[in-house]
């Protein structure tokens, strides 16, 4: 957690390097864990398309894991 949330990610806004930074950090450790990609075309990453940037983008959306609130 340390280094996603680290200054040097600047956030990881969508479109962004550091966005790509982060996946790949993520993807990385994954692997070294031997968990198996379930993503696209044999990976980690899982794309995420909208025509509708606003609607999946906006200020207030919020990821939540665990029983609901």
């Amino acid at each position: 957690m340390t280094y996603l949330a680290s200054d040097a990610l600047k956030g990881r806004g969508n479109g962004t390097p550091e966005l790509d930074m982060a996946a790949d950090y993520i993807a990385e450790r994954l692997s070294k864990r031997d968990l198996k990609p379930a993503g696209e075309n044999g990976t980690y990453f899982q794309p995420l398309r909208s025509n509708d940037r606003e609607r999946f983008f906006g200020p207030k959306n919020e990821l939540a894991a665990g029983r609901p609130r």
